[in-house]
């Protein structure tokens, strides 16, 4: 069972989880005092956060471009040059005579006003895009990094090895203003997980994982006291080739990069082993 972020009472949760929650207090708890927290390390800039204010700050933004494209619809058709042009021509005005050119003289007017509103509205414009994005790819991050923090707490999965293989399966979501968060295949595709067609939740996708050669060496053993079986008396107890999976993954914490890429070569490949 996944753990839940926040909770009202501490009770609804298994006795053995109870003590990974913190009890929200303080005077900028706002709504979510006397709550519990899931109460978890940050980890590889990892960590659980709440995006209620980004969230907040991206619809402000939207509503921002919303009247931004307002002003801009009544100038669809001009283009920069043009508006270059007509500021130009609009330094001239100074010098004709209003009595003769004076039709001339009030469309070059219109014209250049028209001009400067379409290049402030493209500016504005540009800004909010710039903006959006910002506050998307930051939401995303919250998101997905915080369902994949979650989901790998709750299986006992090592975050510093795993962590960036759950986000590259997951993607973030919108649908009528509200986030989430789905688990997609290779090809981008949503996954579902049976012949149902429920979708594939993050926790799934973990328990997948746990179940795959490829990554169980990354979650802690589920053998009673946590050794594993032990390792083959041959080969000198953690020497190369054979190791119990305490042995294992306290080898790849201590690891560089590089020697990490060779140790898990070597495993994919059948010359090392890991038992328990």
């Amino acid at each position: 069972m996944a753990l839940k972020a926040i909770i009202d009472d501490v009770s609804a949760v298994p006795e053995t989880a109870r003590g990974f929650y913190t009890k929200i207090e303080g005077d900028d708890s706002g709504d979510l005092a006397g709550k519990f927290r899931l109460d978890v390390e940050g980890s590889h800039g990892f960590a659980l956060d709440n995006v209620e204010s980004l969230k907040s700050a991206l619809s402000g933004e939207r509503e921002a471009h919303k009247q931004t494209n307002g002003k801009l619809k009544g100038f669809e058709g001009l283009d920069a040059k043009a508006a270059k042009e007509a500021i130009a021509k609009l330094a001239k005005i100074g010098n004709l005579d209003p009595a003769v050119e004076a039709d001339r003289i009030a469309s070059e007017k219109v014209d250049a006003i028209k001009a400067q509103i379409l290049a402030e509205v493209e500016t504005d414009k540009k800004k909010w895009t710039e903006r959006e994005g910002a506050l998307t790819g930051e939401i995303r991050r919250v998101l997905v990094d915080n369902a994949a923090l979650t989901a790998l707490s709750a299986h006992k999965g090592n975050p510093e090895l795993l962590q960036r293989v759950v986000t590259d399966r997951l993607r973030l979501t919108e649908k009528d203003g509200k986030f989430g968060v789905e688990v997609i295949d290779a090809n981008g595709n949503p996954r579902i997980k049976n012949a149902k067609g429920e979708m594939m939740s993050v926790d799934d996708l973990v328990v997948e994982m746990r179940a795959d050669k490829r990554f169980a060496v990354a979650f802690e053993s589920q053998a009673k006291g946590g050794g594993g079986v032990p390792p083959d008396n041959k080969n000198g107890g953690g020497a190369a080739g054979k190791y119990t999976r305490a042995e294992w993954t306290a080898k790849l914490g201590a690891a560089d990069e590089a020697t990490k890429r060779k140790l898990t070569s070597d495993y994919m490949s059948g010359q090392i082993e890991v038992v328990g």
